[in-house]
C-alpha cells in the first residue's frame, strides 16, 4: 500500500466531515475503543492535557506544546483539521509524523478489523495519532478535541489537566441549541479528580455547567480569565503582543488578534498545575510561547508581507461563528467573519459561515468579504466549488487590494483538484 493509497482510503472510503458535514459525524466511543483495543489500549499508557473549546483551542494546544518542549520534553501534538498536509494534524516537537507510518497502521488496521469495524475518519486518526506518541515515547501529548467534548474520539483519554478555552454557540445540530447544553458536551471532558481550566467563565450558563460538573468530579476548577497572572500587554504592530505576567516575567506573544491574549492566560494557568512536576521555569514559558510557530502553528491572521498588506486567516483557529462569537476583543466582528468566511470557502460551513453574518464588507484592514465583492461585481464565484483538500495546498489571503480573491492557489495548486 502506497501512501497515495492509504489516503485514498482515509479520505474515500471513511466519513471525513470536512467533506460530508453532518454525515460524517458519528458520536460515541465505541468505536475508537475497539481499534484502540486491538493496538495495545495506548491511551491507557498516555500522559496528556486535553483542549476542549469553541475558540481557540488549536492556539492554546500548540503554545502548550510549544511551553513543553522548552522544558525539554519529548511532546507530541494531535491537532485538527489540517491546512496544507494530513500529516501535520500528529507532531511530535514539531515533526509531522512520516508517510510510512501512516501507511503501517492503516494495513494494520485493514488487516485486523476492516472487514466488521467501519470509523469515521477522526475515529482512526485518533487511534493513530495515541499508537504512535506511544511508541515514540513521548512524555506528555497535547489531544485538542475534535468537537463537542463528552463523545469526542479523544474522550478515552485520562489528561493531567482538562481545559476548556470558552463555549459559544457551535454545532448546534449535534452539541445543543443553548450556551448550557453546548457547555454539558465540552464540560464531558472533566475526570474525577482531574485539575480543569476554563478559558473564558463570564457566560453564566456555561459557568454553571462546568462548574457543577466539576464538583460532582471532585474535580479543581481554575477559572484563567479571573486570574491576576496577566498584569498588563502591549501590542506590537503586524508581531502580536508583549505581555506583563505575575509569575514569568515579559512575554513576547507572537500571535495577532487579542483574543490570542485569552488564550495565553489560559495557557499559563495551565503550566501552573504542571510546572512543579516537569520542573517548568519562567524561561522556559517564554521561550516556548515566542517559539510557538517552530512547533508549525499557522495561519492564525498570520503577517505574509507588509506592502501590500497580506495575512493569512486559515480555518484553524480565528474566532468564527456569529460577530462577538469571540468575547475577547475590539476587533472581534472583523475576525469572526474572517473565520467564518475562511470556513464557507472551504466548504465546512455548517459550523457558521458568511451567510450567516451581518456583513459590513470589511474583514481584515482593506480587505473585502467575498459577498460584499459579489455585489459590487469584482469576484464571480469560483467554479467547481472550493471543496475540502487533502494533501493539497490551501491558502486563505487577505489583501488590500479589493479585487483580490480571499482564497488565492499556491504553486501548482489548481481550482477543483480532487479533496
Amino acid at each position: 500500500m502506497t501512501y497515495e493509497e492509504t489516503l485514498d482510503f482515509l479520505f474515500k472510503q471513511l466519513p471525513v466531515y470536512q467533506i460530508e458535514g453532518g454525515r460524517a459525524y458519528k458520536p460515541g466511543l465505541e468505536r475508537t475503543r475497539e481499534i484502540l483495543a486491538a493496538c495495545g489500549r495506548p491511551d491507557r499508557e498516555l500522559i496528556a492535557l486535553h483542549v476542549a473549546g469553541t475558540n481557540g483551542k488549536g492556539s492554546t494546544s500548540y503554545l502548550l506544546a510549544s511551553v513543553l518542549r522548552a522544558a525539554g520534553l519529548r511532546v507530541g501534538l494531535f491537532t485538527s483539521p489540517h491546512i496544507v498536509t494530513y500529516r501535520e494534524r500528529i507532531r511530535i516537537n514539531g515533526e509531522m509524523i512520516p508517510e510510512e507510518y501512516i501507511t503501517r497502521f492503516v494495513e494494520q488496521f485493514l488487516r485486523d478489523l476492516g472487514d466488521h469495524l467501519q470509523p469515521s475518519f477522526f475515529e482512526l486518526t485518533t487511534a493513530l495519532a495515541f499508537r504512535y506518541f506511544v511508541d515514540e515515547k513521548v512524555d506528555i501529548a497535547v489531544v485538542e478535541v475534535g468537537m463537542g467534548g463528552r463523545l469526542d474520539s479523544t474522550n478515552v483519554l485520562s489528561p493531567l489537566v482538562s481545559v476548556i478555552t470558552n463555549v459559544s454557540m457551535d454545532h448546534m445540530q449535534f452539541l445543543g441549541n443553548t450556551l448550557g447544553e453546548i457547555a454539558h458536551e465540552k464540560a464531558g471532558i472533566i475526570k474525577p479528580h482531574t485539575p480543569v481550566v476554563l478559558g473564558r467563565s463570564i457566560d453564566e450558563p456555561v459557568l454553571e455547567v462546568v462548574r457543577t460538573k466539576a464538583a460532582e468530579e471532585q474535580a479543581p476548577l481554575t477559572l484563567a480569565d479571573r486570574s491576576d497572572e496577566i498584569l498588563s500587554h502591549e501590542e506590537i504592530e503586524g508581531a502580536g503582543y508583549r505581555v506583563e505576567t505575575k509569575s514569568f516575567g515579559t512575554i513576547d506573544l507572537p500571535l495577532m488578534g487579542s483574543y490570542q491574549l485569552q488564550n495565553l492566560g489560559t495557557v499559563l494557568e495551565t503550566i501552573k498545575l504542571i510546572r512543579d512536576r516537569y520542573g517548568i521555569t519562567p524561561e522556559m514559558v517564554r521561550e516556548g510561547v515566542a517559539r510557538v510557530a517552530d512547533f508549525g502553528l499557522s495561519g492564525r491572521l498570520q503577517m505574509i508581507r507588509q506592502r501590500p498588506r497580506a495575512g493569512t486567516a486559515a480555518e484553524g483557529d480565528a474566532p468564527h461563528l456569529h460577530p462577538g462569537s469571540c468575547g475577547a476583543c475590539d476587533e472581534r466582528c472583523d475576525l469572526c467573519r474572517a473565520r467564518a468566511v475562511a470556513r464557507h470557502r472551504a466548504g465546512a460551513g455548517d459550523r457558521g459561515c458568511a451567510g450567516g453574518i451581518p456583513c459590513s464588507d470589511r474583514l481584515l484592514p482593506g480587505t473585502l468579504c467575498p459577498d460584499a465583492l459579489r455585489r459590487r461585481q469584482l469576484l464571480r464565484p469560483l467554479r467547481p466549488p472550493l471543496r475540502y483538500r487533502r494533501d493539497r495546498p490551501v491558502r486563505f489571503i487577505g489583501q488590500a487590494c479589493d479585487r483580490t480573491p480571499l482564497r488565492a492557489p499556491l504553486s501548482g495548486d489548481r481550482w477543483g483538484d480532487r479533496p
